[in-house]
């Protein structure tokens, strides 16, 4: 893990796969213009779809066609208008979480050494409203990634992530231990924060830290 108790924040995906995760680049889906003027039933009519997570406000589905393609789309309820979401391209999802029309989730690249948690506001009109941060580095490859996640409306959100890594307060030299780190991370500031680390660390309190995160 990273010396300091503040992680980077990442403006957009594009920024991240550019950046510090430039070999999966081609595992990157951009964003479809025509995404906007989608109804969910016209999208389900030519591909097999399954929900992610959902809510009264918002379901967070995944459309997958006849040649194993798939895009994962927020349907706004009220209208049942969807949009596409900026997923990579084959890459699991360990975690997924809506808060009203907000929604987070953590990504763990094939390596297992690229960690990445997002947020994005999927009410109409507000597709640039989120952020993105490094969940954990220097993390090794094969470890979990982040098992949980909370978020609040306003975009805050925290989340436990479970691998092999060194205490970010104190690092020494490897070998890496199995160990479980908390953090959190506010919309308004754009930064994250540091919280816990231990093996029997519990998600329990995710959401509390997640509305009383001031980084």
């Amino acid at each position: 893990m990273a010396t300091s108790t503040h992680l980077p924040a990442i403006s957009s995906r594009a920024t991240v796969v550019a950046g510090a995760i430039a070999l999966a680049l081609t595992g990157v889906s951009v964003a479809s213009p025509r995404a906007d003027k989608w109804s969910a039933k016209e999208i389900c009519a030519s591909h097999v779809c399954r929900t992610i997570t959902a809510d009264a406000t918002v379901r967070v589905f995944r459309a997958t066609d006849r040649h194993g393609y798939d895009i994962v789309f927020a349907e706004w309820s009220p209208t049942h208008q969807a949009r596409e979401l900026d997923f990579p391209r084959g890459e699991p999802l360990t975690a997924t979480v809506l808060a009203g029309p907000v929604v987070a989730d953590a990504v763990r690249y094939d390596s297992g050494t690229a960690v990445l948690v997002y947020v994005e506001d999927l009410k109409p009109g507000h597709s640039d409203v989120g952020g993105g941060w490094i969940a954990a580095e220097n993390i090794e490859a094969g470890s979990a990634g982040v098992r949980d996640l909370a978020v609040t409306a306003s975009g805050n959100v925290a989340w436990l992530v479970e691998g092999h890594f060194m205490n970010p307060s104190d690092p020494e030299n490897g070998p890496y231990p199995r160990s479980r780190a908390i953090y959190c991370a506010s919309g308004r500031t754009g930064d994250s924060m540091f919280l816990a680390y231990g093996p029997t660390l519990s998600p329990s309190a995710l959401r509390a830290d997640a509305s009383h995160c001031s980084a």
